[in-house]
């Protein structure tokens, strides 16, 4: 698993909000939120979140009907490669 620090922003009480950009490489990242106040309290999310990135798209074939048959009540089955 690769761990990522994306950023730390500091935030008033004011509402505030920034955005960022990362590019991710295909994997598995666990990320977490820490939060801070004025009385610098801090403290992490309770739980961690788990993304999984995966750029390269699913194969998919029809197995079941032939292309072209006419069905009723048979399954539609797809192989996923």
């Amino acid at each position: 698993m690769e761990r990522l620090i994306l950023m730390i922003v500091t935030m008033s009480a004011a509402k505030q909000y920034d955005t960022f950009n990362k590019t991710l490489s295909d994997g598995i990242y666990t990320w977490n939120c820490l939060a801070t106040d004025n009385d610098n309290n801090a403290r992490f999310a309770a739980n961690n979140r788990t993304l999984i990135i995966d750029h390269i798209p699913p194969h998919m074939n029809l197995s079941s009907p032939l292309v072209g048959d006419n069905i009723t009540s048979q399954p539609i089955l797809f192989n996923l490669q």
